[in-house]
Parts: C-alpha cells; sequence; structure tokens
C-alpha cells in the first residue's frame, strides 16, 4: 500500500523536489517507527523521574522533582501553557531563566538549568523532540568570588569560648579551623577516612552524600591528631563526631547548641 499525499509548496520545482524528498524522508520513518512522538508533558514528566531514579541517588533525584515542579508552576502562569514538550521552545526557557533569578540566587539558576537539560536530552533521546531547547541557553556569569577571611585570635578565643561545655561542640570547631574542612565534611567523616601513618583525612564521597568540592586529602596536625585520638578513645560508631548516644550529627543540632 502506498499513501499518497499532495502539498501546496510553491511556484519554484527545485523547493517542491526537496520539499517531495522531506515528505518521503518523513514517510519512511513513520513506517520504520522512528518519526517523533510528541508527548504530553503530564506524561513525560513521570516517565523521566523513573529514569532519573533508577540512575542517580536518592538526593540528587530529589533535586530533579523540585526543578521539574518549579518549571511545571512557572508554565501554568504562562498566558498559553504548553502541554506538550515540543511546544517548550528556547524563548520560553529564557524566560523561566529570568522569572527564578527573581526567586533564587545566580548558581541556583545555573544548577536548574543543567538538570533541564538533561530533563529534555533524554526526550531527544527516546525521540519525543527534534531539540534539545536548552542547549541554546545562556549560563548566569557568576560573579567572582572575595577573598576568604580568616579569623583573627581573638574571634577564635570568643567562638571556643561561646562552646563551652556542651557535648563535642569544642572538639568539632577546633577541627573546623585546624583542617580548613567544611562542616559537611566533617560530619561524613568516618574512623576509616583517617590515614594515621600518613597523618592525612580523606575527603570521600559516600553512599548518600558527596563532596562538593570533590574527593580530596587534608593534612592532620597535631592538634587534630590529639582531638582524634581522643575521640577514638569514646568511640560509639563509625562516624568521628557523633551524638551522646552515638547516632550521627544532625545539621540543625549542631548550630541550635551554639
Amino acid at each position: 500500500d502506498r499513501e499518497r499525499v499532495q502539498k501546496a509548496i510553491g511556484p519554484y520545482k527545485a523547493i517542491a523536489e526537496l520539499a517531495k524528498k522531506d515528505i518521503e524522508v518523513q514517510m519512511a520513518k513513520q513506517r520504520a517507527g522512528l518519526a517523533l512522538v510528541d508527548r504530553k508533558l503530564s506524561e513525560y514528566i513521570p516517565q523521566f523521574l523513573s529514569h532519573i531514579r533508577l540512575h542517580t541517588k536518592p538526593s540528587t533525584a530529589k533535586r530533579y522533582v523540585q526543578v521539574i515542579g518549579h518549571l511545571s508552576d512557572f508554565l501554568d502562569t504562562l498566558e498559553d501553557p504548553p502541554f506538550k514538550l515540543s511546544q517548550i521552545i528556547p524563548p520560553i526557557i529564557e524566560q523561566y531563566k529570568f522569572h527564578r533569578i527573581e526567586l533564587v540566587k545566580p548558581q541556583t539558576v545555573n544548577y536548574e538549568l543543567t538538570c533541564l537539560h538533561r530533563f529534555f536530552r533524554y526526550a531527544c533521546e527516546m525521540n519525543y523532540i527534534k531539540e534539545n531547547p536548552v542547549q541554546s541557553i545562556k549560563k548566569i556569569s557568576k560573579p567572582k568570588r572575595k577573598a576568604p577571611r580568616f579569623l583573627a585570635k581573638e574571634e577564635i578565643t570568643n567562638l571556643l569560648r561561646c562552646c563551652g561545655t556542651k557535648h563535642y561542640l569544642e572538639e568539632t570547631v577546633k577541627l573546623l579551623l585546624n583542617t580548613g574542612m567544611r562542616w559537611g565534611e566533617l560530619r561524613a567523616l568516618e574512623w576509616n577516612d583517617i590515614d594515621w601513618n600518613e597523618k592525612v583525612l580523606h575527603i570521600r564521597i559516600k553512599e548518600d552524600w558527596s563532596p562538593k568540592g570533590g574527593e580530596r586529602k587534608v593534612p592532620m596536625n597535631k592538634t587534630v591528631e590529639g582531638i582524634l585520638r581522643m575521640l577514638l578513645k569514646e568511640k560509639k560508631n563509625r562516624w568521628i563526631l557523633t551524638t551522646s548516644t552515638g547516632s550521627q550529627i544532625r545539621h540543625s543540632r549542631t548550630w541550635e547548641r551554639f
């Protein structure tokens, strides 16, 4: 069976021949099951999130849920909201970018654009759309970071005085001061991350956490070694810093104690 197609192209034969070839290619793709399948957003979003949950950590998948939720909320505010993937074009993504910059930091907007790029790239891979609408969107330039400010001796003294006698708080502050580690890195540090011979701490990716700056080694001075050996005598779990009951320290709990 051959399908008959009639279409008005224009007065020029060469253009008509090219258009004819394009139609023939599209028809061949349809017969071979290779033609684009323009999916509804409401159908595609659950499919993509299932894909993400299968291939990323739970914390990463949660971020994708949030980003796609922000995009969906924005699309609903448009005068003519798109309901199919093919209707989301670069100008809409650009509008979304400027909408979000009014609400969150530039680095957050850039992260969301990265997530959305993957969101639409998967749609391209599934043959739902031809081009990724985020591909041509430029990220927001980040301002240059200010040089870090180091605490003066008086500030360190006052900080340690604030710790008082509260469980593990003074040790936590001293470890942070002497290593330059982020709080999240210290909180995730485990006893097997310590190399006593080389006198270094290994910042490693964990099952439910990954360091922002990537894996690295942190030198261990005498003060740090002394604190760690003291804490080792009270070892309750695999984590170096624990609560009095032996569970991992919560982020909010530490700062509440200040």
